[in-house]
């Protein structure tokens, strides 16, 4: 079946709700004036059962309200800046790397929603542009005079920014037992991804400096050298970055090679720090 039209029913819930919801999201804007056409067919079909007609009236009735067509263009945009995240939470084995970084992502994408005006959301720009107004002062979809419309983008264009501020507030108080601050010196640190990016020379630097400070006494316990970490690390990241498609190779497979690398006995240090982060 492929993601857009057919006649197949869509999931929306299970393992994978978000994407589920997403495509029927996006099957309800490209097929809307199919669906609502049907239904008022079925209204005036004299084999309908009464008591049938009367809750397909209902739900033409809901439906043709503007609030419903964009309504599903906006969580459309809305749910896709919260589709990484819950990918990764959804895995069997959570990965505390990718977890971190989708945390920061969707943060980061929710963020961006705020600053963009309701209209040039992406999805609910494109159900705008095919939203023709007739000179009655109609507004038509694919066919379908839609109702309300004006109410519903100025109530739309007041709430969605409280919808999404909902959303960051409960991350927010999710992130509030964890230790944010550590969790992204982990991040920088064992996410190789980044490296090939990195222009700064002293990178990562601080979340080195950082971890080192929390865990001097372990770590000096296990013999390490701190005061060499800094010079085996930037040896360390410059051999990693021969690797090709770094960016889009798995870091724990990067790590694997440079824990087994034959330039692993010159970064003895700065591997002991790495050891003890994949074990947190």
């Amino acid at each position: 079946m492929s993601s857009k039209g057919g006649t197949c029913r869509l999931h929306v819930c299970g393992t994978c709700f978000v994407a589920h919801k997403m495509a029927a999201l996006e099957r309800m804007m490209d097929r809307f004036g199919a669906y609502i056409s049907h239904l008022i067919a079925m209204t005036e079909d004299s084999s309908v059962k009464p008591a049938d007609k009367e809750k397909m009236e209902v739900y033409v009735k809901k439906w043709q309200d503007s609030k419903v067509l964009l309504g599903c263009a906006f969580f459309h945009d809305f749910l896709k800046s919260l589709a990484t995240l819950c990918k990764v939470l959804q895995e069997d084995e959570l990965c505390t790397v990718r977890a971190t970084e989708a945390v920061f992502k969707t943060k980061k994408a929710l963020d961006k929603l705020t600053t963009v005006q309701f209209e040039e959301l992406p999805s609910v720009k494109k159900v705008l542009a095919r939203v023709q107004e007739e000179e009655s002062g109609s507004y038509i979809y694919q066919g379908i005079e839609l109702k309300g419309h004006d109410g519903a983008l100025t109530y739309l264009k007041t709430h969605y920014t409280v919808w999404i501020e909902a959303v960051e507030k409960c991350l927010r108080e999710r992130m509030r037992s964890q230790d944010t601050e550590l969790l992204t010196h982990v991040m920088t640190l064992l996410a190789t991804n980044g490296w090939e990016r990195s222009e700064s020379p002293s990178f990562g630097y601080a979340a080195l400096d950082a971890v080192c400070v929390r865990f001097q006494v372990p770590l000096e316990i296990a013999s390490v050298d701190l005061s060499l970490v800094q010079e085996e690390w930037d040896d360390k990241v410059g051999y990693g970055k021969q690797y090709p498609n770094l960016v889009r190779k798995n870091y724990k497979v990067i790590w694997w090679k440079l824990f087994n690398a034959v330039d692993a006995k010159g970064w003895t240090n700065v591997l002991a720090i790495i050891e003890l982060l994949f074990c947190l």
